[in-house]
């Protein structure tokens, strides 16, 4: 949130966080910081939402692939760690390190496909 500018939105997609405690499953958030520099905060229930309106859709993700192509977004590399070295990738993302994605390769095959 702090990382938006002026007018920024920051959706809310999922919760990636989960949890078994109603307290825990969805974080808390420090509302004062959608009042600087006129943030907002936007729920997204994306599922109903492209089945609502197929053509929209189908713009955004084509505006999305095409942001890719000419390098206007770009992804994070997955880190991917040997089936060996899981408990330093889990110790990454239990300690909120990991920037990216992680992913454990159970083949021995560690060269990221992307």
């Amino acid at each position: 949130m702090r990382a938006l500018g002026f007018g920024g939105r920051f959706l809310v997609i999922g919760f990636a966080s989960g949890g078994t405690q109603p307290d825990r499953a969805i974080p808390r958030f420090p509302i004062n910081l959608a009042l600087l520099n006129e943030r907002q905060i936007q729920g997204v229930l994306w599922g109903t939402w492209k089945f609502k309106n197929p053509d929209a859709n189908r713009r955004n993700i084509n505006d999305l692939v095409a942001m890719l192509l000419t390098g206007k977004l770009r992804p994070k590399t997955p880190k991917v760690y040997p089936l060996e070295r899981f408990k330093e990738a889990m110790d990454l993302m239990m300690n909120r390190q990991a920037i990216g994605k992680i992913c454990i390769d159970t083949t021995g095959n560690t060269a990221s496909k992307l």
